[in-house]
């Protein structure tokens, strides 16, 4: 397995429908609009130990950023996750393109 190195790292709350934000931030520096393809890695964050985090399995996803910075995390992969509304995630953004 190709091991590639996050563009950026940040932690964020999963909504309803499976939906986590990138934050407006980190879409108008890499400019990233509404349309374009994301890629990347998502953990639950099941504790933190020590101001370090403890995370549970990992998923690799690719999805169209929607309005507001949202992309959708789909079904099975919250299943596979253990995923719920209001779960606090580690997101690696590794790659983006446009549309």
């Amino acid at each position: 397995m190709e091991v590639v190195a996050p563009i950026l790292k940040y932690y964020t709350k999963v909504v309803e429908g499976g939906r986590i934000v990138i934050p407006k931030s980190t879409r108008k520096i890499f400019r990233i609009h509404k349309g374009d393809y994301v890629k990347f890695k998502v953990a639950k964050v099941l504790t933190v130990q020590q101001k370090v985090p403890v995370l549970g399995p990992q998923a690799i996803v690719s999805e169209r950023l929607e309005n507001r910075g949202m992309v959708h995390i789909p079904k099975d992969i919250r299943e596979k996750l253990g995923l719920s509304p209001g779960d606090i995630v580690q997101i690696e953004l590794l790659d983006y393109h446009s549309s």
